[in-house]
């Protein structure tokens, strides 16, 4: 992910998140991983289908949004999204 967004300006000290990519999804878990220079992934704790380009990565505690981005390149297993990377603000 790069040039992704946190609300502190900052990322979160744990990198365990819940991670919404669509409007009315439930969050789901997910760590966020640097991925070289400014960039991050998102790594899935399960698979999610329907994963794309273009899509917001909403980063959530709780209730609270602790940021975001969106995806222009999702790692695939099949036709299952592992992970968000390359996520642009």
């Amino acid at each position: 992910m790069a040039g992704v967004t946190f609300v502190t300006g900052a990322p979160p000290n744990d990198a365990d998140v819940e991670v919404k990519v669509r409007y009315r999804s439930r969050p789901v878990p997910a760590t966020l991983e640097p991925a070289g220079g400014a960039g991050w992934r998102v790594m899935f704790t399960d698979p999610q289908p329907g994963v794309a380009p273009g899509q917001a990565a909403v980063f959530y505690r709780g209730d609270a949004v602790v940021g975001g981005g969106t995806i222009s390149a999702p790692v695939r297993r099949g036709n299952v999204s592992l992970a968000a990377g390359s996520v642009q603000a």
